[in-house]
C-alpha cells in the first residue's frame, strides 16, 4: 500500500478481505511524513512557520496539472469575442453546439448510468455489506445523525435549492425549457412529467451518484489508512499504481470539476441574491 520510492512494475492490489487494517492505528496525514508513503516524496511540496503552523502543503504536479486546465479555460473563456447580443461566443458554442450534440446522443447513457447506481446502492444495502462502516471497528462517529444531515443536505443540494426549487418544474411545466423531443402535449401530462424531472435531478439518484463516490472514498481511506483523495477510490481496482502519475492526474481532473462544480453553485447564489435585491428595489 505504501509507496518506496523505488521504481518497480506496479501490479494491481485486489483487497478482498474488507475487515483488512480495522484494528490499525489512525494515520495523522496532517504529518509530512505520512503524506509521503503515499506519493512520489520529489512531488510534495511543504512550507512550515514556527510552532508548527503550515503555510504550504500540496502536490506540486497535481497543483500543476490543475491550474494549466484551469487558467487554459479562463484565458480561452475571456480571450473569446461577444456577439452582437452580448453573449460570449465561446460558452455559446458550447451550449448551443456540443451540449445539444451531448443531450442527443448520451442521454440514454445519463439516465441508464444514474439508474445503474441506485440499484447498485440498493444492492449493498440489503446485502452484508450493509453492515460495514466506514471507521475503524468500534469507532465512534464523529457527528450525530442530525449533523450529518445537515451536512449533507447543504453542502449537497446548497443553494441550488433556491435557485431551481421552484422554479424548475414550473419552467418545465410552462415550456419545453432544455428538453428535446418532449413526449407530452397536454396539461395534466407536461404537470406530471415536471415533477418528474425535478424529482429525478434531486431525489434518489442524484444522491446515488454522490454516494457511490463517497462510499469507494471513504471505505478506503478510514478503513485501510489511506489519504481521502478522489484516487483512493481506484486502490482496489489498480492497486499501488495510484500512488504515481495516473493517481495525480486522477487528483488534477476532480480539482478542475470542483472548481467548476463550486463556482457554478456561487453563481446560482449571486443570481438569487441579485433577484431579492431587485424585488426590494
Amino acid at each position: 500500500m505504501e509507496y518506496d520510492g523505488e521504481e518497480k512494475e506496479h501490479l494491481p492490489v485486489i483487497p478482498v478481505d474488507p475487515e483488512a487494517c480495522h484494528n490499525q492505528k489512525i494515520r495523522d496525514f496532517s504529518l509530512d511524513e505520512n503524506v509521503k508513503m503515499f506519493l512520489r516524496p520529489n512531488r510534495w511540496f511543504a512550507v512550515n512557520a514556527g510552532n508548527g503552523v503550515r503555510l504550504v502543503r500540496v502536490n506540486s504536479f497535481v497543483f500543476a496539472i490543475a491550474s494549466v486546465l484551469l487558467w487554459t479555460f479562463i484565458i480561452a473563456t475571456l480571450a473569446a469575442p461577444s456577439d452582437e447580443t452580448g453573449r460570449n461566443k465561446a460558452l455559446k458554442e458550447f451550449s448551443d453546439v456540443w451540449q445539444y450534440w451531448i443531450s442527443n446522443n448520451f442521454t440514454w447513457l445519463y439516465i441508464g448510468t444514474q439508474d445503474a447506481w441506485v440499484i447498485f446502492i440498493i444492492w449493498i444495502a440489503c446485502t452484508k455489506y450493509g453492515n460495514l462502516t466506514l471507521g475503524k471497528k468500534n469507532e465512534k462517529p464523529w457527528l450525530g445523525d442530525l449533523e450529518y444531515f445537515a451536512l449533507l443536505f447543504t453542502s449537497g443540494v446548497a443553494v441550488g435549492f433556491f435557485s431551481f426549487g421552484v422554479s424548475e418544474p414550473i419552467e418545465y411545466y410552462r415550456g419545453y425549457a432544455n428538453l428535446r423531443k418532449p413526449g407530452y402535449e397536454s396539461d395534466d401530462q407536461r404537470a406530471q412529467q415536471a415533477i418528474l424531472i425535478t424529482l429525478y435531478h434531486w431525489g434518489i439518484h442524484a444522491w446515488a451518484a454522490y454516494i457511490v463516490a463517497a462510499l469507494s472514498m471513504g471505505f478506503v481511506a478510514y478503513r485501510w489508512d489511506m489519504p481521502l483523495t478522489l484516487r483512493t477510490a481506484f486502490f482496489p481496482l489498480v492497486g499501488d499504481v495510484i500512488h504515481g502519475l495516473f493517481g495525480d492526474c486522477i487528483d488534477a481532473v476532480s480539482m478542475v470539476c470542483t472548481t467548476f462544480g463550486v463556482c457554478t453553485s456561487l453563481g446560482l447564489g449571486v443570481n438569487v441574491m441579485i433577484a431579492g435585491l431587485h424585488r426590494i428595489d
